[in-house]
């Protein structure tokens, strides 16, 4: 059973405390997180806070002090429940103005969690100390946890000491050092290292996942919305969570031969899980890689940090990668086995060609909005029997007027997977989203679709069911 609903306060602090340390809401640590146990009993965690798939902190929030042994028991029950053979390693009690620490500790007959004496979260939890404490767990979880950890640290401290009036000068400022675009003659030491360290892993031709994966969190903050006199990025532009990316990626497998593309790739996420999925299962070369993956990005720095990103992932600059309007350039001059893509949002703002779409742009029967051109998009450049993964939100799925659209589109391509993600997921959108998985197929007789409302827990610790029932019916 779920206890009354913790203070607001403690939840504040926690949240606070968190996010001083860099971590982002909703993305590295979530609220109400569930936890299933035996049958069908489940229980919620008040905050957890995650390494990429991985829990590393159940956090349990009580109203005052008085209930920290109760706060305690529930934060250890829901510690191991999460993975009998490999708990939680971290429990933080926050009972009213008291914070108590517990760290998993070795045991062959039970789970036991020792109180940190003397430790705070602020000291405990900063990146750099948390590798010290769950480095034995991060190796027995994921290998590249623990250095991704690294890295962001050093990415962080280097964004920390940019330059600019502004998070968005200085992310700006961050990535000018990074990729050498401007120079500067007296560097903080901290953008420095940083710079030497992506300097090295180019040098080197060797992908280096671990180091690519913290770029794009460390850029996180970027994909936001801006005021409306940015002429590029007022529309809605939403960074996809890895958890929900790797979930995509997997479900649909493309194999090193096929030709991926992302029309709207941001800081190249889904081109980076394909390479990571070509390289570690089967053995692709960098060549090989860089040379199958196609991407397309009007935003100058996040066109500049997606080439960065993938050349640290591939081991190789991407041969592919362009900066461009997708839907008003002439950049597309073939078809291609595997599309995915988070579209942006909001009302199409530049002129189409009138041939160009069928159901966007502006006019009678016609939708002005992004997903509506980007989904057409994708359906026309997908190859026969090509797959197709697509972030859309709920309206495209469910708003009356676009009925004729859905009835083009499902005629078009079979819908294989709708999958309803948890609300909050991407902390700049109020709308819910949806990932929809595709095959350019024309349905001739009913086929089956996966229709499932995924909750954070679903996505990372059972990605693997959820990638098992999609290919179940993409291979129906």
């Amino acid at each position: 059973m779920r206890r009354a609903k913790p203070s607001g306060k403690p939840t504040t602090r926690v949240r606070e405390t968190l996010t001083r340390l860099g971590y982002a809401e909703h993305e590295d640590f979530e609220y109400e997180v569930e936890v299933r146990l035996y049958g069908n009993r489940r229980l919620y965690a008040d905050v957890m806070l995650f390494q990429g798939d991985t829990p590393l902190v159940v956090v349990e929030v009580e109203g005052n002090a008085r209930q920290q042994r109760e706060g305690y028991e529930e934060a250890r029950l829901k510690g191991a429940a999460w993975n009998l053979e490999n708990p939680v390693p971290l429990l933080w009690v926050a009972a009213g103005n008291k914070d108590t620490l517990y760290q998993l500790q070795p045991s062959q007959s039970s789970i036991r969690y020792a109180p940190l004496e003397g430790k705070t979260p602020a000291e405990l939890l900063a990146p750099a100390r948390l590798l010290e404490a769950i480095g034995d767990y991060l190796r027995h979880t994921e290998t590249e946890a623990g250095q991704e950890l690294r890295y962001r640290e050093m990415f962080q401290r280097a964004l920390a000491k940019s330059r600019g009036n502004s998070a968005h000068d200085r992310f700006c400022d961050w990535l000018d050092a990074l990729t050498g675009t401007r120079v500067r003659k007296r560097l903080p030491t901290a953008v420095r290292e940083a710079q030497q360290m992506v300097r090295q892993v180019r040098q080197s031709g060797q992908p280096n996942f671990a180091l690519a994966l913290a770029l794009r969190h460390t850029a996180r903050g970027y994909f936001r919305p801006l005021d409306k006199n940015d002429v590029v990025r007022r529309t809605g532009r939403y960074y996809t969570p890895t958890e929900v990316i790797q979930l995509m990626v997997d479900a649909l497998a493309p194999d090193p031969e096929s030709r991926v593309l992302d029309f709207a790739c941001g800081s190249g996420g889904f081109l980076l899980a394909t390479a990571q999925h070509w390289v570690k299962r089967h053995g692709a070369s960098p060549a090989t890689v860089a040379n199958q993956l196609y991407g397309v990005e009007y935003d100058e720095y996040a066109h500049r940090l997606a080439s960065l990103v993938l050349e640290m992932g591939i081991g190789a600059p991407p041969k592919h990668l362009r900066r461009a309007n997708t839907l008003t350039d002439d950049w597309a001059n073939q078809t291609y086995q595997c599309i995915f893509c988070n579209p942006p949002a909001g009302s199409i703002e530049v002129a189409l060609q009138v041939d160009a779409f069928q159901y966007a742009g502006s006019g009678r029967g016609r939708a002005n909005a992004y997903e509506v051109a980007f989904t057409e998009l994708a359906v026309k450049l997908a190859a026969p029997s090509g797959r197709i993964g697509l972030i859309v939100p709920e309206g495209l799925l469910s708003n009356s007027e676009l009925k004729p659209f859905r009835r083009w589109l499902f005629e078009q391509a079979r819908p294989v997977a709708i999958l309803g993600l948890p609300r909050g997921l991407f902390p700049h959108t109020p709308s819910r989203m949806y990932a929809l998985v595709l095959v350019k197929k024309p349905r001739k007789k009913p086929k089956r679709c996966l229709i499932v409302e995924l909750r954070r827990h679903e996505i990372s610790a059972n990605r693997a069911g959820v990638v098992r029932l999609i290919q179940g019916v993409l291979y129906a």
